[in-house]
């Protein structure tokens, strides 16, 4: 992860002031059919450049190497990961598309079983630790 992804994730007032960004942003973009338009606008660049929501997304989160160490995508990318939205864009995904929904939940699936898999590494090797030192203080 890029170190102003982690700052931000890791320092709260540095994604208190990502969200009030984001936030004097939707203010100065009006109201939801502003915001519609000026979207519209934005989708329909991507396509005169060739691209499309998918190849954007992906290279924006991450996906491009070059865009890596760009630093508006680092900004943008850190905007994404600690904005309000994220969570609500993710659910919206979930609950509106059979397709994504199975893809969200195999991803969550394996987030958890990695996480599981951490925690248990981490318990037997703790286990492990205790009960060598106790067989080595044994005489035998």
């Amino acid at each position: 992860m890029d170190d102003i992804e982690e700052t931000a994730e890791n320092q709260p007032e540095v994604g208190h002031k990502i969200r009030e960004r984001t936030e004097r942003f939707r203010v100065a973009a009006g109201d939801s059919k502003a915001i519609a338009i000026r979207v519209g606008s934005i989708l329909d660049h991507i396509e005169t450049v060739g691209l499309d929501l998918p190849i954007f997304l992906d290279a924006v989160c991450w996906g491009n190497e070059n865009l890596l160490v760009h630093g508006k995508g680092k900004r943008e990318r850190s905007a994404l990961v600690n904005s309000c939205e994220l969570p609500q864009i993710l659910e919206r995904l979930q609950k509106r598309s059979r397709r994504a929904s199975s893809v969200l939940k195999s991803h969550a699936l394996s987030i958890i079983k990695a996480a599981v898999d951490t925690e248990m590494d981490s318990v037997v090797s703790d286990f492990l630790r205790t009960h060598m030192i106790r067989l080595q203080g044994l005489k035998w």
